[in-house]
């Protein structure tokens, strides 16, 4: 019974389409689609696309998610032995763009695919990593003159197979990409099939963007990583949009979309550290998306401005639910979002109010981050509360994440009050997420940050006594001790040297595990503070 009713907690969130969706996609991946070839676009060949980390090593030695593999091919393109991801990876063919691998092994390896990889039921013609091949394999052709009549027939059907095995089922930011890479096929080919599929991703894109993306400009899975994808996508659409010879019917996109990647351009640098690394929120981990300031950059030669950081102590991203605080030497943010969207949480972490701390433009406090998309151990642990600079009952999470990428009942946060002072700022917010397990209990943060002091009070809100306990996980460059009061203790990074201290409750120090990269682990240490009684606790850094 309670499998069931996880499984009718995870349900019900879903579109109904969505529903619809997994169902047909079973029978129109099955829809044989013509093998004929088109012709490509003449005089358009856009260049101001990023270059892609090298990922082809040999003609069979890859490397992908920090995992280097000699394959046996063609077996391994569909191998059982690698994560899903990694496969995935493989048949993305970001190599593509790698300057670090010749023509002529790029070539080769193209051809490979084209003639081994004829199965379209195989994970080399799953939606997402098609669109991901297709944009490569189009940027590939404009940036090195390629004129491969093989090429150009692969490219039409997979481009055609992608027009009728579009993600509905899943939507986000996978739907995005199937739109990006119908757009890039409609301008790459010209004549009335390519001008269908050109019209198809424009509206796909549009309806998303306004789905997707919130007024304050963050992409609404709330994960800063994919935000980085989704900035990327904009950008690379935009390349098209200001190419001369753009069709129309794109070009009259160009302004809305800057609209977008104005908006967002300011959302990501809101959550991006001092380190200029992203912040850990939900599914996120550098490596994966371009560099925060590399994205930052490219929208200020396509927008043609400067984003200037605002001199401002405190940003409230209202739609999306983050607060941002900083003076000159800290910077704490605060997330007060939902996990995502009802019906898209795949990406979601339990990590309702944690923090994340800043000091000296080096990071202090942490969230765990995310190493694995495999269902396991590891996964289970970096999706659940206790992998997050938060509080937990019982080992418990406040959202119900399980399996790679469920969630059933989930936390809904609540910002009480922010007040603005002038030697502080005090931050009040509340979630629900354990009152499925205890009636109306509710966990409830205060956080004061001052110019050289953070304090961040944890309390539940309960009709009895409820022990809890409030973690916060360190980065690897943080070496932290405990004094023998086992009250207090330092932090020390770099060359600064922080002061912490537990004013209510006790405390214990263990090891843990900070993600730096996917399959790229490090030690780091976790404070946990205890309240045996249900009592509040109170953790302060000082400097």
């Amino acid at each position: 019974m309670n499998l069931l009713y996880l499984y009718f907690s995870t349900i019900r969130h879903l579109k109904f389409s969505q529903i619809y969706h997994r169902i047909f996609r079973h029978f129109s991946r099955r829809i044989p689609v013509p093998s004929s070839s088109l012709e490509k676009r003449e005089n358009f060949s856009p260049r101001a696309f990023f270059e892609k980390k090298k990922s082809i090593l040999n003609k069979n030695s890859f490397i992908f998610l920090n995992q280097k593999e000699e394959l046996n091919l063609p077996n391994d393109w569909t191998s059982q032995s690698h994560s899903a991801l990694w496969i995935y990876n493989l048949h993305y063919f970001d190599g593509l763009l790698s300057s670090k691998t010749s023509l002529d092994l790029k070539l080769s390896l193209l051809e490979r695919w084209i003639s081994e990889n004829t199965n379209k039921l195989s994970v080399g013609w799953d939606p997402y990593p098609l669109s991901l091949r297709i944009i490569n394999l189009i940027k590939f052709a404009w940036l090195n003159n390629i004129e491969k009549d093989s090429i150009n027939v692969s490219l039409a059907i997979q481009a055609r197979y992608l027009s009728k095995n579009l993600e509905k089922h899943l939507l986000g930011n996978h739907l995005l990409e199937n739109a990006k890479a119908l757009i890039f096929s409609g301008v790459y080919f010209s004549g009335k099939e390519p001008k269908k599929w050109l019209q198809k991703g424009i509206r796909i894109l549009k309806q998303q963007l306004e789905e997707q993306i919130l007024d304050d400009g963050g992409h609404f899975e709330l994960s800063p990583m994919y935000h980085s994808i989704s900035i990327e996508l904009i950008q690379d659409i935009l390349v098209l949009c200001c190419t001369e010879d753009c069709p129309r019917i794109l070009k009259k996109e160009e302004i809305s979309l800057k609209e977008y990647l104005d908006k967002m351009t300011k959302w990501l640098i809101s959550m991006t550290h001092k380190d200029l690394e992203i912040s850990y929120f939900n599914d996120s981990v550098p490596g994966i998306a371009s560099k925060p300031y590399d994205l930052i950059k490219r929208s200020e030669r396509i927008l043609r401005k400067n984003f200037i950081k605002e001199e401002n102590d405190f940003i409230y991203l209202k739609d999306s639910g983050y607060i941002r605080v900083e003076n000159k030497d800290s910077l704490l943010l605060f997330d007060v979002a939902p996990i995502g969207p009802k019906y898209l949480s795949g990406h979601s972490h339990a990590d309702t109010l944690s923090i994340e701390v800043s000091l000296f433009s080096k990071r202090v406090i942490v969230n765990s981050g995310t190493s694995v998309y495999e269902e396991g151990k590891r996964r289970s642990f970096e999706r659940s509360t206790e992998a997050h600079s938060t509080l937990t009952i019982n080992k418990k999470s406040s959202s119900q994440v399980w399996a790679s990428f469920r969630t059933g009942r989930r936390a809904y946060p609540k910002l009480i009050t922010k007040e603005i002072n002038k030697d502080s700022i005090y931050i009040e917010a509340e979630h629900d997420g354990y009152s499925r397990i205890f009636r109306k209990l509710k966990h409830l943060r205060k956080i004061i940050h001052s110019e050289n002091s953070i304090s961040i009070e944890d309390n539940i809100i309960a009709s009895k006594s409820t022990p809890f306990e409030v973690n916060f996980f360190f980065h690897p460059g943080v070496s932290c001790k405990i004094n023998e009061d086992r009250m207090g203790g330092e932090l020390s990074l770099s060359q600064s040297t922080i002061s912490w201290s537990v004013k209510e409750g006790s405390c214990f120090l263990s090891k843990s595990e900070y993600a730096v990269g996917f399959n790229l682990l490090e030690s780091n240490d976790c404070l946990t503070v205890v309240s045996p009684l249900g009592k509040k606790t109170i953790f302060e850094l000082s400097w």
